[in-house]
């Protein structure tokens, strides 16, 4: 999951009663996007594959059937977004066998966040007050 700042850790413990418990148990744990998806100032697209693969590793190996995952698109320069496609994309293939579940969240307002859903299997979205499934 990614969560940036404290404030929104404080929110999420509000919906979360045990968080303090999960997090100890790391059954949840708080990522921030920078730190995942980039290494000084570009994405680093390998090391966000090789986080997941470890990040699935241990919890099949802690005993748990599968990983799930909710993440947000890192803050990314006009000339990063054509990688985070690729990766995207390579993300999509990775995750077709793999026991995860992975929610990306994109405000529509985003640039390129319509390009960006395009390369998920399927989306959902609110525009206009109505949810649209594809």
């Amino acid at each position: 999951m990614s969560v940036a700042g404290p404030a929104r850790c404080l929110l999420l413990g509000d919906a979360v009663p045990a968080l303090d418990r999960y997090r100890a148990d790391r059954r949840i744990e708080v990522l921030r996007s920078q730190t995942w998806y980039v290494t000084g100032d570009s994405p680093d697209l390998q090391k966000v594959a090789r986080g997941w693969e470890a990040k699935l590793a241990d919890a099949l190996g802690r005993g748990y059937e599968g990983l799930r995952v909710a993440a947000g698109a890192p803050q990314l320069k006009k000339t990063q977004w054509a990688d985070f496609f690729d990766y995207e994309e390579r993300l999509n293939q990775y995750l077709s066998d793999k026991a995860m579940l992975v929610l990306c969240a994109y405000p529509l307002a985003a640039p390129r966040a319509a390009d960006v859903t395009r390369t998920h299997p399927s989306t959902i979205r609110k525009r206009r007050g109505k949810w649209e499934v594809d």
